[in-house]
């Protein structure tokens, strides 16, 4: 208890040297007021204040110290997940503690939220400088730790706008333009698959999201390596927010989290076996992939919802990296597609051995739509295929046995690239075996 709330106490001194009681209030009712969509340059005055201060340091020391302390409060369980959505009535110590944090800081909390904001929206600009993505990154961090003190909900920390802001940070991994094909097949293979997923996604909102990304910064190999390092303490972060708040509440939210860490984890694409059996290092694009798989796997528990439900939502996630079309990453080479294809499925295997029966009807649903929606290509029907069965190992016998009566179904379907790909998956039963 005395260790906790010295850590606690040396938390508020370090957030207290961001003076925040100097922030105007006008400028964080702005923010506010837009419901965290946009946001302004600072005040003049308290901007120059910043600029004479170490943020990066200061930023650093109240996240080490935040983290101390939120390691050392208890996981979230059923059990004890009304305390942290119910009042803050004090019934021991703990409670006591977590109620004095929040009430120091209750006057600066809207403050501390804003410029949090601000830093994030910063830091995620094309144009960003590498000291204004870090300062992003740092925020998010923050942001996560602050929602892992009980009670949070209670002081409304919770913004669900500000926490997809914070979560949007982790697609800074994009700007890596790992696994990149040259140019010239990367775009002949985003012509190809932009044409295969015409019935998915609308065209003028794929043009535009191609022009974007062709403004992307290329990061040198410095910059590249302390931004996948800070992405990854950010994913360890957000591990510790998985861990001690709910997003049972906000399925909206739960959804654009599994969205996010999916992408994350195309960001390995030269290794997939890799990611499960070794260890990685902190500047590693194979641990940005693994922390996103943690963090996945994280999120599969009650406390976030029904547990068949959040497999589900996984499921559809993931279904675009298995058949090799994965959101926003139209420049990779077939290679590099392939290995995010191998490690997406052996994170379906995983799901499949730890969360089990509640995994079932995910992982059939995924199948399907595995069948339904594979590629109208040769090298698309045959990779897919291959997945489908490799999947099918590690199903129960019932659930093994009602596949096969739906292939058996689908085989006699009236288009013919239904019936193609079923071939694809008969021949693909010896290969794997």
């Amino acid at each position: 208890m005395a260790d906790a709330a010295g850590r606690m106490q040396q938390v508020l001194e370090l957030l207290s040297k961001f003076s925040l009681n100097s922030l105007d209030s006008d400028w964080t009712k702005s923010v506010i007021d837009a419901d965290f969509t946009e946001v302004g340059d600072l005040p003049s005055n308290f901007e120059d204040h910043h600029f004479s201060t170490n943020l990066s340091g200061l930023f650093s020391a109240v996240n080490n110290s935040f983290r101390h302390w939120v390691d050392l409060l208890p996981n979230l369980t059923d059990d004890n997940h009304k305390m942290s959505t119910s009042t803050l009535a004090a019934e021991d110590d703990d409670d006591s503690l977590h109620t004095r944090f929040w009430t120091e800081l209750s006057d600066d909390l809207k403050k501390l939220m804003t410029l949090l904001f601000y830093y994030c929206y910063r830091g995620q600009r094309y144009d960003a400088r590498e000291a204004e993505r870090e300062f992003g990154i740092q925020a998010a961090s923050l942001y996560f730790l602050v929602l892992c003190v009980p009670g949070s909900n209670a002081f409304r920390v919770f913004h669900p706008v500000m926490y997809r802001k914070c979560m949007e940070t982790m697609r800074l991994a994009t700007k890596l333009q790992v696994g990149a094909a040259n140019p010239k097949k990367g775009r002949h293979s985003t012509a190809v698959r932009a044409s295969q997923r015409r019935h998915q996604e609308d065209q003028m909102n794929t043009e535009a999201e191609e022009e974007e990304e062709s403004e992307l910064t290329m990061l040198t190999p410095s910059e590249a390596t302390k931004l996948v390092r800070s992405l990854n303490i950010l994913l360890h972060d957000f591990l510790r927010l998985t861990l001690r708040f709910s997003l049972k509440h906000s399925p909206d939210s739960l959804d654009e989290t599994i969205s996010i860490l999916m992408e994350v984890s195309c960001s390995e694409t030269n290794n997939a076996s890799g990611i499960f059996v070794e260890r990685h290092g902190p500047a590693t694009t194979t641990a940005l992939a693994y922390n996103s798989y943690c963090s996945l796997q994280s999120l599969c528990c009650n406390i976030h919802g029904q547990r068949k439900k959040i497999v589900m939502l996984i499921m559809k996630h993931i279904l675009h990296n298995i058949l090799m079309v994965p959101r926003g990453l139209s420049d990779l080479s077939g290679r590099s597609l392939n290995v995010i294809r191998e490690h997406s499925q052996i994170f379906v295997k995983y799901i499949l051995m730890q969360v089990k029966e509640e995994a079932y009807d995910g992982v059939y649903i995924l199948i399907q739509h595995l069948c339904l929606q594979v590629p109208d290509k040769a090298e698309f029907r045959q990779k897919a295929a291959q997945s489908v069965v490799e999947i099918l190992r590690f199903l129960p016998t019932h659930l093994y046995v009602r596949l096969i009566k739906w292939f058996f179904k689908f085989s006699h379907n009236e288009k013919a690239g239904h019936r193609l790909f079923m071939l694809e998956v008969m021949c693909s039963f010896p290969i794997v075996s």
